[in-house]
């Protein structure tokens, strides 16, 4: 029988995010690479050498099969420029971001001045490179009720099927062979104001579906601004159909995981190895959150996933760096999570990390895990699986 090892990296990227997990054979060869964001506002060089570390350390460049970008804030993409320049994102690789964001719309609003249609740096500059890549980019429909089921999209068998696509819907699995599974997932903050932003793309006969397509935004980019700019504002000004954030749950097939396991993260002790150990198929998923808010929309896609899956949650990205305004005690302490982290700068006095966080996952018997800048907080996490 086929020995694979699964290997999961929480890098120490500071304030921000990049999160890798690879499949190798029994030779240590790469055979199949996905990630979740790529970006920070500390120091980049933390984030190159993670990138270097885990894609690039020998004479082979590995390529990412399959990224996933939460939201387009810089401190969760501004490594893909990066990641272009390395051929770590090719035209081989699919990229999945949340449609309801939507997509390049705010690239091309914030980043195309009136001086001639120049890029600005930073979230604009790594956008543009993920398209000069030519990834294939899909979205995200909003179909929060789509239940997980078993025709799930083949990842290795078909990519390249996946590349005719122009979105997918959300809670539709995707799954490597037949070992591992990956579930995306919408949160939308204000419903209403997506509802209005759509019922006006129909009113100016702009195809949403294509919104994966700079060219046809470029093209449409007059009527799309001024769809934009008359959207009702939220909070501050703020027009909340860009805080949408995509998630994700990894997670392993019933009975592929074998009974070695090891995780590496010299910060953390092992009082609780009991409880990790309890359900060695369950301790392996995780649930990336990006900065999306952990309200009532949010739990209900927890629950749905419950029923659906039956299984618990290893691993729970606590969203948006441990931020009060999206941190939920009541969801972080469902029976049906093993374990947090969340991603921060330990060096930024105007950080906003819940330190409450830390205590509700001690006093509940749970590990919890910081990652912040310093190296020695990276979290490596290794499963062996039969193919």
């Amino acid at each position: 029988m086929e020995k694979i090892i699964f290997k999961r990296v929480l890098h120490p990227v500071g304030q921000g995010a990049f999160f890798s997990e690879q499949f190798f054979d029994d030779q240590g060869n790469s055979i199949f690479n996905v990630a979740y964001d790529c970006g920070t506002l500390s120091p980049q060089k933390h984030l190159q050498i993670e990138i270097e570390n885990t894609f690039n350390l020998t004479d082979k460049v590995e390529a990412i099969d399959v990224l996933f970008i939460s939201h387009l804030d810089k401190d969760h993409i501004s490594g893909l420029d990066y990641l272009v320049r390395l051929k770590c994102l090719t035209d081989k690789s699919v990229v999945v971001l949340p449609l309801n964001y939507p997509l390049v719309l705010k690239m091309v609003l914030q980043g195309i001045s009136a001086n001639g249609g120049q890029l600005t740096d930073g979230v604009d500059a790594a956008l543009l490179s993920l398209f000069e890549s030519g990834a294939k980019i899909l979205g995200i429909n909003n179909n929060e009720e789509f239940v997980p089921g078993d025709n799930a999209i083949s990842m290795d068998e078909e990519l390249p099927v996946m590349r005719e696509f122009s979105q997918l819907n959300s809670m539709e699995t995707l799954r490597y062979r037949n070992l591992w599974f990956y579930l995306p997932f919408n949160t939308i903050l204000d419903d209403n104001r997506y509802k209005q932003f759509l019922d006006k793309l129909a009113e100016e006969e702009i195809d949403r579906a294509q919104l994966t397509d700079i060219i046809y935004v470029q093209k449409n980019l007059p009527k799309l601004k001024e769809i934009y700019q008359n959207l009702t504002k939220g909070i501050n000004g703020v027009t909340s159909i860009n805080v949408n954030s995509l998630n994700l749950l990894s997670y392993c097939s019933r009975g592929g995981v074998v009974d070695r396991h090891s995780m590496i993260n010299y910060y953390s002790w092992w009082r609780f190895y009991h409880r990790w150990q309890s359900d060695k198929d369950s301790r392996c998923s995780c649930l990336y959150t990006g900065d999306c808010v952990m309200e009532k929309h949010f739990e209900r896609c927890l629950d749905l996933l419950a029923r659906s899956l039956k299984i618990q949650i290893g691993m729970l990205q606590i969203p948006h760096h441990g931020r009060q305004s999206c941190y939920n005690m009541v969801i972080a302490d469902r029976e049906d999570i093993l374990s947090g982290f969340t991603n921060f700068d330990s060096t930024d006095k105007k950080n906003k990390f819940v330190k409450q966080i830390v205590h509700d996952f001690s006093v509940s018997e749970r590990l919890f895990f910081q990652i912040t800048e310093d190296y020695h907080s990276r979290l490596e996490m290794y499963e062996h699986i039969e193919a």
